[in-house]
């Protein structure tokens, strides 16, 4: 795995926040996100940005900050999740936010009971009209797991 470049973070999440989120959503997160954000909740890095196809097939980037887990921070990672509204998708599992509002999440919707999920970006400004008529967001891929979203992540040069 890539080494990752601190910036700042709100100190440790507390293991049981993360078991309790676990069971509230019946999902298993990948060990080496719970390993970094048990250590580092709501981590912000140096080396933030990650590369996707956009919807021209062009490359575009972006960054991402970590949601944190615990009620003492306004980006509590529990207050992102899918509370059923038409444009995002059930089992998609929030864990970070672009600077322009966009979601990376772990995308748990083709396994349930899996402890890798791939990692999607969640464009809020991208949508379509599904079959029941109704507008949702486009969700891009963005890596087969978590370590390997890791390893995409470099530092922005200027």
């Amino acid at each position: 795995m890539k080494q990752l470049k601190i910036l700042d973070d709100n100190g440790q999440a507390d293991i049981q926040l993360i078991r309790d989120f676990e069971k509230e959503y019946n999902i298993t997160l990948p060990n080496s996100y719970v390993e970094l954000i048990s250590k580092h909740n709501g981590l912000r890095l140096y080396n933030n940005r990650f590369d996707f196809i956009n919807l021209d097939g062009l490359i575009s980037s972006t960054d991402i900050y970590f949601l944190s887990f615990g009620d003492d921070f306004s980006e509590n990672m529990a207050d992102f999740q899918w509370c059923g509204d038409s444009y995002s998708y059930e089992n998609l599992v929030l864990f970070g936010v672009t600077a322009y509002g966009d979601s990376i999440c772990f995308d748990y919707r083709p396994d349930l009971s899996t402890n890798n999920p791939p990692v999607r970006l969640m464009r809020h400004e991208d949508t379509f009209i599904n079959q029941y008529g109704q507008d949702k967001n486009i969700v891009f891929p963005i890596a087969n797991s978590f370590d390997e979203f890791l390893d995409m992540l470099y530092e922005e040069v200027d």
